[in-house]
């Protein structure tokens, strides 16, 4: 096979394993010949979703299958009875899980849990004070309207449609930006008494309604359990646990959390426990551009849409899902990504490398895939992933691509504000933009970005960390 024929023949990102001296010559090329054969199953006729196709094949299914692996022997080495997987992102794990589950029979029990970090989060309101407002009118990167600032605070503003055109801000106006000054007055409502009440009425409702769910699935069993995510801070598992403690049916030892990855902190309640399996804090240096939460949340993303609450309809606790939310990410081709990453698990459980490979091996796999996706994207991978429809605010009300177009000059000023360079896929963003990131972004910008996030962290004490640095 001439060169030329062998650089057809596999990706880059196969081309990367085999030239790697990580693995044995056999398992390498056995590792490749399954991703190549996930890659070749289902060619499409699209070029966005042969995209979409080939990143779930070769890049993301590797991440995602070894994370779920590490999860079950995890949940072995601890005891652990049964898994509850959480809402949405943690929908592709618990897929996954059941194929392991399926072809090894290793006796776990498997449960996917609904729920979600804004209805937990505004479930536990039990007072509308100083911090709870601070947090319902934050705008330091998302846009503040009417309709975000009520969601947060979970409230409908037609529910409060009255109040609100008494105070000047009418039904036509709710989706608009607030300005600074409608803001601070929007922000004086909320300090109104009967609108607090309304705010905690209807978060004791939601309450009620969680914790009976809760129960349906057995969390007040004495049964060792685990929950397990996409990650990052422990907010979720923090507001879980809140919840739990309320209702009385928090398990002695506390709660356990496995993520694919912890990032700057553990907001944990004391008792309760976490474990990153990409990155995470009690293990070396990350590099900087493999902490793109939003980029693993795209990876990760389901088709169903977000949580609102739960109805109980002859006894049985139901979740109610707004739909809308996850219509443009279908639109995009999640249930293609779906497709494509089981189609990897399928293909991998048929060889005999799931025993094969230590983990030292599967860190250094993912490390060459995922840092040569996230850094050097091709034109095509930055323009379709680039466009995926991200919303980072857990309101989901402000829907905006993981790679937005900028120009130099924004480009700088991300790099003097760290905390919104870090929601940004700079590297496709460049791409997109045609500012040419080989000479500029990875020769001299990122390498200072690093020096100074990392900097920055070690005098903060809150040093990120990864099992394998590159």
């Amino acid at each position: 096979m001439t060169m030329n024929e062998k650089s057809t023949f596999y990706t880059r990102y196969e081309q990367h394993i085999l030239d790697s001296r990580s693995l044995d010559q056999h398992a390498k090329h056995q590792f490749c010949e399954v991703l190549r054969t996930a890659r070749l199953s289902h060619p499409q006729s699209d070029g966005h979703y042969q995209v979409i196709w080939n990143t779930a094949t070769t890049v993301i299914a590797p991440a995602f299958f070894f994370f779920t692996w590490w999860v079950i022997r995890r949940a072995q080495e601890k005891a652990i009875k049964r898994l509850y997987f959480l809402s949405r992102d943690g929908e592709i794990f618990y897929r996954i899980a059941q194929l392991i589950e399926k072809k090894f029979c290793i006796g776990l029990e498997y449960r996917y849990l609904y729920g979600s970090r804004h209805l937990w989060l505004t479930s536990c309101m039990e007072r509308v004070g100083p911090r709870e407002l601070q947090w319902i009118f934050s705008d330091w990167w998302y846009v503040l309207t009417v309709r975000s600032v009520c969601q947060r605070a979970g409230i409908r503003p037609d529910d409060i449609k009255n109040f609100l055109s008494a105070n000047g801000f009418v039904d036509e106006s709710w989706d608009k930006k607030l300005s600074p000054s409608e803001s601070e007055r929007l922000k004086r409502c909320f300090q109104d008494p009967l609108l607090q009440k309304k705010i905690i009425d209807q978060s004791e409702n939601r309450f009620q309604n969680i914790v009976g769910y809760l129960l349906q699935e057995g969390l007040d069993e004495n049964v060792g359990y685990a929950v397990v995510d996409i990650g990052w801070r422990g907010k979720p598992q923090a507001s879980l646990h809140k919840i739990l403690t309320r209702g009385r049916i928090l398990p002695p030892d506390g709660l356990y959390g496995l993520y694919f990855g912890i990032t700057e902190g553990k907001e944990m309640y004391q008792g309760d426990r976490m474990d990153g399996f990409l990155f995470d804090l009690s293990r070396s240096l990350a590099r900087f551009s493999l902490r793109n939460n939003h980029l693993f949340e795209a990876f990760a993303s389901s088709c169903q849409g977000k949580i609102t609450d739960f109805v109980n309809s002859s006894g049985r606790y139901a979740p109610v899902l707004d739909e809308r939310s996850a219509q443009a990410a279908r639109q995009w081709g999640v249930q293609l990504q779906q497709d494509g990453i089981l189609e990897f698990c399928g293909e991998f459980l048929k060889s005999d490398l799931s025993n094969r490979l230590s983990l030292e091996e599967i860190y250094a796999i993912l490390n060459q895939t995922l840092s040569l996706f996230i850094e050097k994207p091709s034109s095509e991978e930055a323009e379709v992933y680039g466009n995926f429809p991200m919303d980072g605010e857990m309101t989901e009300t402000s829907i905006q691509p993981i790679a937005p177009l900028v120009s130099r000059k924004k480009f700088w000023s991300l790099c003097l504000n760290l905390k919104k360079f870090d929601l940004f896929w700079i590297q496709a963003s460049l791409i997109r933009s045609r500012l040419n990131p080989e000479k500029f972004l990875w020769k001299f910008a990122l390498p200072l970005i690093e020096i100074v996030f990392y900097s920055l962290q070690l005098l903060s004490g809150k040093t990120t960390k990864i099992l394998n640095k590159k």
